[in-house]
C-alpha cells in the first residue's frame, strides 16, 4: 500500500498477522476505504494483501477468473472490475454495503 494511506494492521508482511475473521477483515477493509480516501487502488491493494497464496485460488474461483488474472487486477497491472471486487469480498466472508454519508 502507499505509505500515506497504510493502515496499521497492513504494516506487517507476516501472513500469520493478516486478519482472518470476517469481522476483522471487514474492519480492515473499512479502514482502508476511510484512510485511503476512497482510492480504489488502496482498496485493491488491501484485497491483494488479504489474498495470500492459499486464499488466492479460492478467491479467483469466487470471482470466476483465473488466479493470475485476479492477482494482476488486484496488484494494479490490469484494470480492476467491480465484479471482481464483489467476488473477492464474498470469498473473504464480507460484503460491501452503501450507507448515507455526511453532507458536505
Amino acid at each position: 500500500m502507499r505509505d500515506a494511506t497504510r493502515v496499521p494492521s497492513a504494516q506487517t508482511d507476516d501472513p500469520t498477522q493478516r486478519p482472518l475473521d470476517p469481522a476483522d477483515i471487514a474492519a480492515y477493509l473499512d479502514a482502508c476505504i476511510v484512510e485511503g480516501g476512497g482510492d480504489p487502488h488502496v482498496f485493491a491493494e488491501a484485497l491483494c494483501y488479504l489474498a495470500d497464496r492459499h486464499a488466492l485460488r479460492s478467491m479467483a474461483r469466487a470471482c470466476c477468473v483465473p488466479a493470475d488474472v485476479l492477482y494482476r487486477q488486484l496488484s494494479g497491472k490490469r484494470p480492476l472490475n467491480f465484479s471482481t471486487v464483489i467476488g473477492a469480498t464474498r470469498a473473504l466472508g464480507v460484503e460491501l454495503r452503501v450507507s448515507v454519508g455526511e453532507q458536505r
